[in-house]
């Protein structure tokens, strides 16, 4: 599916919901005590929650975009605090801060105003040296960057407040109890036409193919944000249909860059997870023959003797290439390695999917079978058939050349009681024997006592 369909599927939404309640938009609907609570706790978390995941973008090394898009929606934010304090009956029944009936209102006008103003100088036709990621600023330059940038916002709504309420005397009144009559015809048309400006700009300033993804989404948001102030001015007053409305577009604007980045973090979440998980075999992979590496197969081994519940009889053994060092010397290390990668695959030809192998170290293998101990002997010579059935084609530099493989076996049943260490070595002292008895067989441990007689 292409990226854009799921913009244009909530573009089109939003332009739906404009064409249908406008014509309506004066409807009146009655205040309800709950709604205005609810609304500007969400709308305000939501976008809290925006700018401190836009700023620990920054942080981690985004463009100064991102960072300006983080001040936006910090500006948003606490304006609508500030707004949620003053607005009668949200707090108190008058307001607080010395607040009049149109203070809420004019910081309603600084609010949509001012954040589209925000967004439009973040996202507009920033010059390209600007756009890329800033790589030379220090950890300390940023958080001092995203601390300035989040607080200048802060400072601006706390002076626009003291403006509105210590100069209400001086200042045009705006709303007439609940009436938007006046706010319509006085500074509508300026708070319309910063939605327009800010539309533009994002508009411009993302039109590039190569531009991310989310802030092509702020252009939805400035789309949401337009239709908010146009329903909300049309509609005349307060708690009327349209009223209602641009609420619920002014929550989809404080919400949708806010579930971009939640879905961005899970998709990283998610490759982050894989990522963790190839690296992880990775690691316990040998990474010449493919098979378990020294410390995954030991680590197996040792969960093996550790599980109480599993009492199944097994074999441990090491398998040993013969005269390795003769191959390495004759053919060079490059045929050498070709060596030990056939064998790998041989032996797993031969292994049971219950069976472990693994590469002990050097020309060395470690097996864990699933077996009867009674067959030892018949299991091991089995493996070493394997081994013995074609010679390895390797090739010097010159010539190719066969090359007949021989590997001499070590095993030892695994008691109960046993560790990790205690096998290793009895399968060492049964892989010695075999060297020293002609090498190319299998040898299975005895104990002193029993070897003796």
């Amino acid at each position: 599916m292409p990226a854009s369909l799921p913009r244009i599927a909530v573009l089109a939404a939003i332009a739906a919901v404009l064409a249908a309640v406008l014509p309506v938009a004066g409807t009146a609907l009655g205040p309800h005590a709950s709604f205005l609570p609810a609304f500007l706790t969400a709308a305000a978390g939501a976008d809290a929650l925006t700018a401190y995941l836009l700023a620990q973008q920054w942080r981690a090394g985004a463009s100064a975009r991102i960072l300006a898009l983080g001040a936006a929606y910090a500006f948003s934010s606490f304006t609508i605090v500030v707004h949620a304090l003053v607005f009668p009956t949200v707090v108190s029944p008058t307001g607080l801060l010395g607040a009049y009936n149109d203070t809420s209102t004019w910081l309603w006008t600084t609010w949509h105003g001012g954040f589209s103003l925000f967004l439009a100088a973040a996202l507009g036709p920033w010059p390209e040296r600007f756009r890329a990621p800033v790589r030379r600023l220090t950890t300390g330059n940023r958080t001092a960057a995203s601390a300035l940038a989040f607080t200048a916002p802060a400072l601006l709504t706390t002076a626009l407040t003291a403006v509105f309420i210590g100069l209400h005397d001086h200042l045009p009144q705006i709303i007439s109890a609940n009436d938007y009559s006046k706010l319509t015809r006085t500074i509508g048309p300026f708070v319309i036409g910063a939605n327009v400006i800010a539309l533009a700009a994002v508009i411009a300033g993302t039109r590039r193919g190569d531009r991310p993804q989310l802030e092509r989404w702020v252009v939805v948001v400035t789309a949401a944000s337009f239709a908010d102030v146009v329903l909300t001015l049309l509609a005349d007053g307060r708690f009327t249909l349209g009223w209602y409305a641009a609420r619920v577009l002014s929550l989809a604007a404080a919400s949708i860059v806010l579930v971009v980045l939640l879905t961005e973090i899970r998709r990283m979440y998610r490759e982050m997870t894989i990522a963790n998980e190839r690296l992880a075999r990775k690691a316990s992979r040998d990474s010449l023959t493919g098979v378990l590496a020294r410390g995954a197969a030991l680590e197996r081994l040792g969960e093996r003797l550790a599980d109480p519940a599993d009492d199944r009889p097994f074999l441990v053994g090491l398998l040993d290439i013969d005269h390795f060092k003769a191959i390495n010397d004759g053919f060079g290390h490059v045929a050498g390695d070709r060596v030990l990668s056939e064998v790998a695959r041989r032996l797993e030809l031969r292994l049971r999917g219950e069976d472990l192998l693994g590469r002990y170290g050097g020309e060395e293998f470690l097996l864990v079978l699933e077996a009867d101990p009674r067959h030892a002997a018949a299991i091991g010579e089995r493996l070493l058939d394997g081994l013995r059935e074609l010679p390895v084609i390797v090739d010097d530099g010159h010539d190719a050349r066969a090359v007949d493989v021989r590997a001499s076996l070590g095993l030892v049943k695994a008691q109960p009681g046993d560790d990790v260490t205690t096998l290793i070595a009895r399968a060492d002292e049964a892989l010695y024997r075999a060297k020293k008895t002609g090498r190319d067989h299998a040898e299975v441990f005895r104990p002193v006592a029993l070897a003796a007689a």
